[in-house]
C-alpha cells in the first residue's frame, strides 16, 4: 500500500511541477490564455490522448511531447497540430524506455531523451529517426539523478551519493553536479557539490519532501545557474565552480497553512480512490501526521528561453486558482518582467515570443497548449 501511496505523491505533485536586480521595475505580464494551438481529447484514445505529459519541445514547425503515461515521444506539425508519428515506448531496446523523464533539444536538430532508470541518454533526430543511444557513467558510488543540457555539446548530470544532511525528520542527500562530454572523449567533471532536493523519511519509506526545498541549474552562456532552495537567491558560477554573482527574488517567505495541505491531500485522494477505502485511510492518516516546512521554498525550476534569457520559477503556492509565475533575467542580468501564465498551464519549452506546456481540464484529462507572450525589447 505505501508503494502505491508513494506513486501517488509523486503524481500529484507533477501538478505543482520545472536574481540580480536592475534600478528598473519589472514588467508584470499576464500571458493570454486563448492558445494559439490545443491538442487533447477526453475519450482516451489516439495520439492525441496524453496521460503524464512530462516534457515539450518545439523545433521550426514541429512540436514534440514527451507522454510519460505510453513512454512515447509524440510528432505534431505546427501551426495545424497534425499528427506526425510516435516513437519509443516500454522497453529496453534501442529507442525504448523504462521511464521517459525529459526530452531537449541540446544540439542543433537533435531530440536528447533521459531515461534515469535505464541509465541513458537516447538522441533522435525530428523526423524520428534514432541516433545513437548510450548509457550514462556512474561516479563511484553515485548514481545518475538528472540530466539537462550542458556545454560544447554534452550534458550537465545531477549524480546523488548515500551521504546526507539530516534535518529533524527531513534530510538531504548530496549530490555532484558533473560535466559529461556526448562521446566520452573525456572523464567526466565534477562542477561542484551542493545539496539534492529535500526528502522525507516516510513509514517504511521515503520519498520527495512535501513543500520541501528543490536543488535546480540550468547551463546558462558559459556558465551555470546553480539554486538549492536555501534563500531567494541563486548562483552563478563558472566551469570551474566559482561565483560570479547571484540572482535575488526580493520576497518574503510564504507560511504553509493548513488550507494548503488539505488541497494537496485531497488532490491525492482522488488519485487513488479508485484503490479502495484502506488506501484513502493510510493516505490521509499520514498526510496528518508528517512534518511539513513552515514555509513554502522559494523557486521550483529554471530555464533559459531561446534568447538567452534565464527564467525562474517561483514555487506554486497549491490552492484554488493556483497560477505559474516566472522572474525572467536578461543575459545582462537585469530583472526584465514577472510572467503569470494561465490558472493551471505548466509551461514546458520558453521560446522567444511563444510557449509551450500543458493544462488539467475535466476530470484531469492533459491537454497540451502553445501560448503566445511578449516581454517587449531587452534593456
Amino acid at each position: 500500500m505505501l508503494v502505491i501511496w508513494g506513486l501517488a505523491l509523486v503524481a500529484a505533485l507533477d501538478i505543482f511541477p520545472p536574481s540580480c536586480l536592475s534600478g528598473q521595475e519589472p514588467l508584470r505580464i499576464s500571458v493570454d490564455s486563448v492558445p494559439i494551438l490545443r491538442l487533447g481529447t477526453i475519450d482516451g484514445e489516439g495520439p492525441t490522448a496524453f496521460f503524464q505529459v512530462e516534457d515539450i519541445v518545439i523545433h521550426g514547425d514541429t512540436l514534440v511531447v514527451a507522454n510519460r503515461g505510453s513512454n512515447e515521444i509524440r510528432f505534431f506539425s505546427l501551426p495545424e497540430g497534425r499528427y506526425l508519428r510516435s516513437v519509443g515506448g516500454f522497453g529496453e531496446g534501442p529507442g525504448e524506455f523504462q521511464w521517459l523523464r525529459f526530452i531537449e533539444e541540446c544540439h542543433r536538430g537533435e531530440l536528447t531523451a533521459f531515461d534515469p532508470i535505464a541509465l541513458r541518454i537516447t538522441i533522435f533526430s525530428f523526423d524520428g529517426r534514432l541516433i545513437e543511444t548510450h548509457r550514462l557513467p556512474q561516479l563511484g558510488e553515485r548514481r545518475v539523478s538528472d540530466v539537462r543540457c550542458g556545454f560544447d555539446g554534452g550534458y550537465l548530470a545531477e549524480f546523488q551519493g548515500w551521504s546526507r544532511v539530516d534535518v529533524g525528520q527531513s534530510y538531504r542527500p548530496m549530490m555532484s553536479l558533473v560535466e559529461l562530454p556526448r562521446d566520452g572523449s573525456v572523464e567526466p567533471r565534477v562542477v561542484m557539490e551542493a545539496m539534492a532536493d529535500e526528502r522525507y523519511r516516510f513509514p517504511r519509506s521515503d520519498g520527495p519532501r512535501v513543500f520541501g526545498k528543490k536543488t535546480v541549474f540550468v547551463a546558462w552562456q558559459d556558465q551555470l545557474v546553480v539554486g538549492t532552495g536555501d534563500a531567494f537567491q541563486l548562483k552563478v558560477v563558472d566551469r570551474s565552480g566559482m561565483e560570479s554573482f547571484t540572482l535575488s527574488i526580493h520576497d518574503a517567505p510564504v507560511p504553509v497553512q493548513p488550507r494548503h495541505v488539505h488541497f494537496v491531500t485531497e488532490r491525492q485522494v482522488q488519485a487513488v480512490e479508485s484503490y479502495g477505502e484502506s488506501v484513502v485511510a493510510e493516505l490521509r492518516h499520514n498526510m496528518e501526521t508528517i512534518d511539513y516546512p513552515r514555509t513554502f521554498p522559494p523557486y521550483n525550476h529554471v530555464e533559459v528561453d531561446a534568447t538567452g534569457r534565464i527564467w525562474i520559477e517561483r514555487y506554486p503556492i497549491p490552492e484554488a486558482g493556483w497560477r505559474q509565475t516566472w522572474e525572467v533575467f536578461s543575459s545582462h542580468a537585469d530583472h526584465l518582467a514577472s510572467v503569470t501564465f494561465p490558472v493551471g498551464f505548466v509551461p514546458f519549452w520558453i521560446g522567444t515570443t511563444r510557449v509551450a506546456g500543458k493544462r488539467r481540464i475535466t476530470l484531469g484529462v492533459e491537454v497540451v497548449e502553445v501560448l503566445s507572450y511578449s516581454i517587449g525589447e531587452s534593456r
